[in-house]
């Protein structure tokens, strides 16, 4: 069992916009979290085409074989890598029978399931950064966190396991 089942989950997060880190600066980030004590690293850049905006697509095999060498190297460390995704900007979540109905679940579920095939610890489901207009866009009648509750607990049952879930609205707003 590794660190993060501590109270206070510590590490790093790439989760932002901008220049993509080359493997090695991750590489160098986890070994300055080892050097650190701390225990986790967010797989979650904004500018990965296929974390976010063509998140519907498959990672590449150059990229699926850099990233089980980052999560083995991180694994040596103790380090938990929590893969980011973040399918919120045009996720259909008319169907909310997400199994039979939803394509997009499936494709969600395929691309984590991957994602942990290749060595990370966890799932992070990202649902910010996205516009303000579930109930215009959408043909149901239900609030945009329920159906965001509802995606996520569907999603850590198919994984069985719990997940980090980023909600859209997640400060004072």
């Amino acid at each position: 069992m590794t660190k993060s089942n501590c109270k206070t989950i510590n590490g790093y997060i790439e989760g932002y916009y901008g220049r993509l880190l080359t493997w090695n600066n991750r590489e160098r980030i986890l070994n300055r979290l080892q050097k650190n004590k701390m225990y986790n690293y967010l797989y979650a850049p904004k500018e990965d085409v296929y974390h976010r905006r063509n998140w519907r697509e498959p990672y590449t095999a150059k990229w699926s074989n850099n990233f089980r060498l980052f999560c083995k190297s991180a694994k040596s460390k103790q380090i938990n890598i929590i893969f980011g995704i973040s399918p919120g900007i045009d996720f259909n979540f008319n169907y909310l029978d997400f199994v039979n109905k939803n394509d997009d679940f499936n494709i969600l579920l395929e691309k984590c399931l991957h994602a942990l095939k290749l060595g990370a610890t966890t799932i992070a489901l990202q649902l910010d950064d996205i516009p303000d207009h579930f109930l215009e866009k959408y043909s149901i009648q239900i609030h945009e966190g329920t159906a965001h509750a509802l995606l996520a607990n569907e999603l850590s049952k198919y994984l069985g396991s719990n997940i980090f879930v980023i909600p859209r609205v997640y400060s004072d707003e």
